[in-house]
């Protein structure tokens, strides 16, 4: 279940944030701005991501079948391990 909604939010980043897509998910997801340490983190994580898939270009669609238009199956990728990463954030799960 998981996956299959960091796909959809992913898609919906994509489609609806053409910059500053890391402040984007953050505020969608936790309902707030990321800090200068969780964007660089994310940042660091789409890189990592991205060259991952660049060598084995079978793997992005493995993580995600379908992408918007425009969007390089290897972001679209690296943007659904992104989208996983902060859904399983405790602050996403944990109501206090």
């Amino acid at each position: 279940m998981f996956l299959e909604a960091a796909q959809s939010l992913a898609v919906r980043v994509l489609a609806e944030a053409p910059e500053n897509r890391a402040e984007y998910l953050f505020q969608v997801a936790l309902g707030r701005m990321p800090s200068a340490r969780e964007k660089e983190r994310l940042r660091s994580y789409l890189d990592s991501q991205q060259s991952i898939f660049a060598k084995d270009p079978e793997s992005p669609a493995k993580l995600m079948p379908f992408h918007p238009d425009g969007v390089d199956k290897t972001e679209a990728a690296a943007w659904a391990g992104a989208s996983r990463v902060v859904l399983n954030l405790d602050e996403f799960i944990t109501r206090e």
